[in-house]
């Protein structure tokens, strides 16, 4: 018995041993499995760093795809722009000759009324005009006759201080002659009783030309100040009459305005029986407008067409050049910050 329990130890201590041999298998296959994953990271990490730059080459590639398709789709958006706008207007003429076709009497009827009516009011207008030039005429008479009469009764006045200016400069000449006298007397001796009656006298004299001097000025800045309120009196009251023939000559511009409206709308008139007669009597031209209109609806479709294309095709280029987009614009707020920081340095 204690044969066999020796011998079942041994035998439990020998099935141990594979148990930690295969332990030390499943160890060893565990690091192979980590390093296996550790080189797979790394290689992933390399592969997706080198994949990252590959990308944004992509996204710059696409960026500039679609710089390119965006100038092609504007003008391309353009001329689709003009090319119906003169469809619209090939439409409109050939929509009006068939109207022409359908309503032929009706239309000339009705211009014909058009152009009576008109002849009518230019006539009036013509009226009007003639009875402002006529007004103006005796505005501008008026002008003058109150330009003359003005004149008349301003001459005493002007007289007047022509007769004071005269007086001024002869008391002017008058003092500048005594004191001259009265001057030479100072190189004479003055204890000589002569000579001191004298210089009394020469004085006497001075001190009255003064007063006539001053009189005179008061006489002329009176005569003066009349002649000044007469004028602005004058010209106030041309004033008054010039406004008048202005405001008449606005009244003929607009008369001549309005006569030239009318007879713009006169021609017109003319021109539109005229242009409905040729319709009538050239009826091939309208079928060949509406086939001329068949095959541009087919070109501004096929244009259509090529602008939604280039559309789709834009959108997607776009979407691919988000990072370089991103990149751009990161680049120009750096080039801002380090112009500013520039400045900043360069004022301290």
């Amino acid at each position: 018995m204690g044969s066999m329990h020796n011998s079942g130890a041994c035998t439990r201590e020998t099935r141990m041993e594979p148990t930690t041999n295969r332990g030390t298998r499943y160890d060893d296959a565990d690091h192979v499995e980590l390093r296996t994953n550790d080189q797979n990271a790394t290689q992933d990490m390399s592969e997706k760093s080198f994949f990252d730059a590959e990308e944004y080459l992509e996204s710059f590639s696409a960026l500039g795809t679609s710089m390119a398709q965006g100038r092609d789709l504007k003008k391309k958006r353009k001329a689709l722009d003009e090319y119906k706008k003169t469809l619209a207007t090939l439409k409109q003429a050939y929509d009006d000759r068939v109207n022409i076709a359908l309503n032929h009497e009706s239309i000339l009827v009705d211009q014909e009324h058009i152009i009576a009516a008109t002849n009518s009011d230019i006539e009036r207008a013509t009226r009007n005009r003639e009875d402002i030039e006529a007004k103006i005429a005796e505005a501008n008479d008026d002008l003058a006759d109150l330009k003359r009469r003005q004149a008349k009764e301003r001459r005493p006045l002007e007289d007047e201080l022509d007769l004071r200016n005269a007086e001024l400069a002869s008391a002017k000449d008058e003092l500048k002659q005594v004191k001259a006298q009265r001057d030479s007397l100072d190189l004479f001796d003055a204890d000589s009783p002569a000579v001191a009656s004298t210089e009394a006298a020469h004085d006497a004299v001075v001190d009255k030309v003064n007063g006539k001097l001053e009189a005179a000025k008061a006489a002329q800045r009176s005569a003066q100040k009349a002649l000044d309120a007469r004028e602005k009196e004058e010209r106030s009251k041309q004033k008054r009459a010039l406004d008048g023939i202005k405001h008449l000559n606005g009244d003929k511009e607009k008369a001549e305005k309005r006569i030239e409206e009318l007879e713009k709308r006169l021609a017109a008139a003319h021109e539109r029986v005229s242009f409905c007669e040729y319709v009538i009597e050239h009826p091939e031209e309208t079928e060949a407008m509406a086939a001329r209109i068949e095959e541009n609806e087919r070109t501004a479709a096929a244009m259509e067409a090529q602008v939604s294309s280039l559309e789709s095709k834009h959108a997607l280029s776009k979407a691919a050049s988000g990072k370089a987009r991103a990149v751009v614009i990161v680049a120009a707020i750096a080039f801002v910050i380090f112009i500013i920081f520039l400045l900043v340095i360069s004022n301290r």
